[in-house]
């Protein structure tokens, strides 16, 4: 008699399993996301299993397969966002930005570098490290010279005003830099000046741009006292 009721118990338990099992809705993902996997889609599938944990955490199946697709999703991510931070640096270092430029550049690297030898992306993220070494030095270094030689196109252009933002814009500012943003400042400044010299009266929003713009006129540059000059006179005109 004894045995016969552990038998049926026995039996009890593996119906109820079963059913559970069969009833399971977490399996139900994991098919779904298995014949994602199989088809390399893997982004998707991962996120099939993310569910399917969470209406069953204990699901085996969910747990070997997720195992597997994490760390070629992890992978891919990290070579996704590597790309965009690199191609981030380059384009800040275009536009003078090299401080900003070098942490993006720095990031890339570091996300690249997270890429694990069994990823499926591992030789992208190596060539990218490969592009970054090649490419992050040569750029930085170069970066403020391209702005420079942008500005100096501005000015040829007869654009003083962006030619001046654009100098403005190079993070590490030299002295060949600096002599030049005075250079323009003191020739925008004698641009708002001629526009109303002469005038009994001028508009208070044209003597102050003008102001502004002496006033940006270095002490090395041989316009600085035709500048102050220029600002004690701008003080004394009558404004309206």
């Amino acid at each position: 008699m004894r045995k016969y009721i552990i038998l049926l118990l026995i039996i009890a338990l593996s119906a109820g399993g079963l059913y559970y099992t069969f009833s399971d809705v977490s399996y139900d993902y994991y098919d779904e996301a298995k014949v994602l996997y199989d088809e390399g889609q893997y982004k998707k599938a991962h996120d099939l299993l993310e569910i399917g944990l969470s209406k069953n955490p204990l699901n085996r199946k969910i747990i070997a397969l997720k195992g597997k697709v994490y760390p070629i999703v992890e992978g891919q991510q990290n070579l996704k966002e590597a790309e965009a931070k690199y191609q981030e640096a380059i384009n800040l270092a275009l536009n003078g930005q090299i401080s900003s430029a070098k942490l993006s550049m720095s990031k890339a690297y570091e996300l690249a570098s997270k890429v694990t030898s069994t990823s499926m992306v591992k030789d992208k993220a190596d060539e990218l490290l490969r592009k970054i070494e090649r490419d992050s030095t040569l750029v930085l270094e170069n970066a403020p010279e391209a702005r420079y030689k942008n500005a100096l196109k501005h000015e040829g252009d007869g654009n003083l005003l962006r030619a001046y933002e654009a100098l403005s814009n190079i993070d590490v500012q030299n002295e060949k830099v600096r002599r030049k943003m005075s250079d323009i400042a003191f020739r925008l400044g004698e641009e708002r000046y001629s526009g109303f010299a002469g005038k009994p009266s001028v508009n208070e929003h044209l003597v102050r741009d003008a102001i502004y713009w002496y006033s940006q006129v270095q002490p090395f540059d041989d316009n600085y006292e035709k500048a102050e000059q220029r600002i004690n006179e701008l003080k004394l005109m009558n404004t309206k």
